[in-house]
């Protein structure tokens, strides 16, 4: 009887092993499919891009030439992409490339997560749930490095999980140069294993010293500190722009977590898998979890809009501990049925593998509106954001400052120097956020060149002093999208 039960577990393993591979190819096969109909590339994605190409061009890890900001926040990708650009790759391609097969990685680590915790099911549901999730989709193929940052991340989590001292201490440093808010997950974990180990891994301490030291010391000698000047900029700004503005935060989470009956139920399975977690005292996800309430937490009290992609880093947390909840509520329910004779009993080879088929059909059925939902930002990407950088490249010289807000894809193909409103690689104008006319207080101190405003922009300047607008600037450029819509930029230079 025992050797029929370990070959039976056997067998089972290597099933769950052939499933989640699948799950692995079908996400990366997704994410390349939608990334082919849709071209989909982020807007802050051609910040780093710009770093990574001053960098690869020799005038330094800087945005504007001569000026050392750091307004990127994932450092170890930015040289990543320079790497890519100085040996005369496809950058864009490659990027997105990389957070693809992140995203498939993460699918993997996720099963091997919930292997480790002995619910092998729960991980391949979770795993799916990620591959075709909407979220997930539309970030990765974007080039920012958030899916990295979640497969490192979700890397640290199974490292814990494994109890191996010397792999979580090595993704907490390579999290820490990724994003620096990583150090707040890998912190968390390694504070629980050493106090459930009882001592202290000085070495492996030191492996992850020794990885972000080089640069540490080349941050602290260049740009003055580590900490992104993005991150004060958007609490400063931020907490003035969107002060008032809270439900926005708000919506965006109800956008995730409660737009309709699938999020529903998925938050309802989450809240139902936290307490089959504490029930049975599952240290190896309740930790992790209480990372994903800081993580939330923190987005939520925040003052920064809450952009798709900031929630992605907790997600597939999020996803296995539904999972968890959903299997718990199935059990439940075949028990009750078997109880009363309403059903035969189940072969759960077949209803798990059933299960799954019914994930990925519907993932694929939803794949068309997903693709739709994409391809209408990335359209004024490509008809307006980035015809304007061209113009821009064309009609302003080398030296012309421009004043303008969305930096990413206009700066980049622009190639000319900015100053950006948000101060993210221009923390200059963040005194001016102390004024009441925070706009007006830039040109006048600035006296940019050129001013490309949205038309609001444009009346709360009006507002503040006609005599900028009329006296000393004029209007040069009115750009449309179609023709047929309102004005997205107006563009004025200076008499």
């Amino acid at each position: 009887m025992t050797d029929q039960t370990n070959e039976i577990r056997r067998l089972s393993f290597l099933e769950t092993r052939v499933y989640i591979w699948i799950i692995v190819a079908f996400a990366i096969a997704i994410r390349f499919y939608v990334s082919l109909r849709t071209h989909s590339t982020g807007e802050d994605f051609f910040i780093t891009l710009r770093y990574a190409h001053e960098i690869a061009i020799g005038k330094g890890f800087t945005y504007n030439a001569g000026q050392h900001v750091l307004g990127t926040t994932t450092p170890l990708y930015t040289l990543v992409l320079a790497f890519l650009l100085w040996l005369h790759l496809p950058a864009i391609f490659l990027g997105k490339l990389l957070n693809i097969v992140a995203d498939g990685i993460t699918c993997w680590l996720m099963g091997k997560f919930a292997d480790e915790m002995g619910i092998p099911t729960v991980g391949l549901i979770a795993a799916l749930l990620y591959a075709v999730g909407v979220t997930p989709i539309s970030v990765s193929i974007s080039g920012m490095e958030t899916g990295l940052v979640t497969c490192v991340g979700m890397a640290a989590v199974v490292a814990f999980a494994r109890s191996n001292s010397r792999a979580l201490w090595v993704c907490t440093a390579v999290l820490f140069l990724l994003r620096i808010d990583g150090l707040v997950l890998g912190g968390l974990l390694l504070a629980a294993q050493t106090y459930r180990m009882r001592r202290f891994e000085a070495r492996d301490a030191l492996i992850a010293v020794l990885i972000v030291l080089p640069w540490l010391l080349f941050a602290l000698f260049y740009f003055g500190s580590p900490l992104p000047s993005s991150v004060v900029a958007k609490l400063t700004v931020y907490k003035v722009t969107m002060a008032g503005a809270h439900g926005a935060i708000l919506r965006a989470f109800r956008t995730q977590f409660d737009s309709g009956l699938f999020q529903d139920l998925l938050t309802l399975l989450f809240g139902i898998g936290i307490g089959e977690s504490l029930a049975k005292k599952r240290w190896q996800l309740l930790v992790p979890l209480c990372w994903v309430g800081i993580y939330y937490g923190t987005m939520l009290a925040s003052p920064v809009p809450a952009f798709s992609w900031y929630f992605l880093p907790p997600w597939p947390l999020y996803l296995i501990t539904s999972a968890l909840g959903g299997c718990l509520v199935a059990g439940v329910g075949w028990t009750y049925l078997l109880s009363k004779r309403f059903a035969p009993a189940p072969s759960w080879r077949y209803m798990r593998a059933g299960g799954l088929g019914l994930i990925a059909l519907l993932g694929l059925l939803h794949l068309p509106r997903l693709i739709v939902e994409i391809q209408r930002p990335q359209q004024e990407e490509d008809e307006v954001l980035r015809p304007t950088g061209l113009w821009f490249r064309r009609h302003a010289a080398p030296n012309e400052l421009i004043l303008l807000e969305p930096i990413g894809t206009i700066g980049y193909y622009s190639e000319r120097p900015i100053l950006d409103m948000i101060g993210l690689v221009t923390p200059q104008v963040l005194p001016c956020y102390r004024t009441s006319e925070p706009l007006l207080c830039m040109i006048t101190r600035f006296h940019p060149t050129w001013l490309c405003l949205r038309p609001k922009e444009a009346d709360i300047l009006g507002q503040e002093s006609s005599i900028v607008l009329k006296q000393d600037y004029r209007l040069v450029r009115i750009v449309r999208w179609q023709r047929a819509h309102a004005p997205i930029f107006l563009i004025f230079r200076r008499r």
